[in-house]
């Protein structure tokens, strides 16, 4: 049984904000996600979870088990590689940008499951 996956992300970053598109085929089935991010917004979700004391105990209560999500991720990683990374400028949605685009594949199957 072989697994195949393959992801291609682009990360857009601008002054105010972020967008992240991901085009991913996992067992030949293909998913695209296109994720827009405003620093503002995210700045205001971030302090008002902090705010709460209740919510602070909680993200401390799961810094235990940080430590083995660290240790089984490493051993994920070790089956991806990271192909053709770049870093170019791009205008999206009328605004200047840097966009970093990359491709994850499996360490084992080491051609292009992407028609490009």
């Amino acid at each position: 049984m072989y697994f195949n996956v393959k992801i291609w992300c682009k990360l857009n970053v601008a002054s105010s904000f972020v967008c992240l598109n991901i085009y991913m085929i996992l067992f030949r089935k293909k998913h695209y996600i296109y994720k827009k991010v405003f620093y503002s917004v995210f700045a205001e979700k971030i302090l008002s979870r902090y705010k709460r004391t209740k919510s602070v105990k909680k993200v401390k209560a799961h810094f235990d088990y940080i430590h083995y999500v660290r240790k089984y991720a490493r051993k994920i990683m070790k089956a991806f590689i990271i192909k053709n990374i770049s870093l170019y400028p791009e205008i999206r949605d009328d605004s200047s940008t840097f966009a970093l685009e990359f491709v994850v594949v499996n360490n084992i199957l080491k051609k292009s499951l992407l028609n490009e």
